[in-house]
Order: C-alpha cells, then sequence, then structure tokens
C-alpha cells in the first residue's frame, strides 16, 4: 500500500488551507485505508464568544495519487 509523498500531501495541504483559512498551519492526522485510499484530519480547537471550547474538525478523503475525493466538516 503506497502511502502519501510530501510534496503530494504538501499540494494537498495548500488546497485546503486556500478552501479552509481557519484549518492553515494545522498539520493533518493521516490515517491510511485498505482499498488506497488515505483520509486526513484536520482538528484545531476553538472557544465559542461566550468562552466554551469546541473542536472543529475537517475530514479530508485522497485516493493514491492525491486526488481529493471527499472533504467533510463539523460546525
Amino acid at each position: 500500500m503506497e502511502t502519501l509523498s510530501k510534496p503530494k500531501l504538501d499540494a494537498i495541504n495548500k488546497k485546503i488551507y486556500q478552501n479552509y483559512p481557519e484549518f492553515k498551519n494545522v498539520s493533518p492526522k493521516k490515517t491510511n485505508q485498505t482499498d488506497g485510499k488515505t483520509v486526513l484530519v484536520y482538528e484545531k480547537s476553538e472557544r465559542t464568544a461566550d468562552g466554551k471550547p469546541f473542536k472543529l474538525l475537517l475530514r479530508v478523503t485522497v485516493d493514491a495519487e492525491g486526488n481529493i475525493l471527499k472533504v467533510s466538516a463539523s460546525k
């Protein structure tokens, strides 16, 4: 099973940071799937106006070539 190379990961990160600037400088956690796809999870902690913490999650599924197949975000 092939993992994403550094240049492919950098290109994916650049696209994600352009479309989701709130995740800029957040490094993703990589999980390889058995079908050759990779799931990248970007996680960031924020606070509401009244000071309560919450997590922002961005889940990105990519293929072995580094093409983004699916993006899902939590609010």
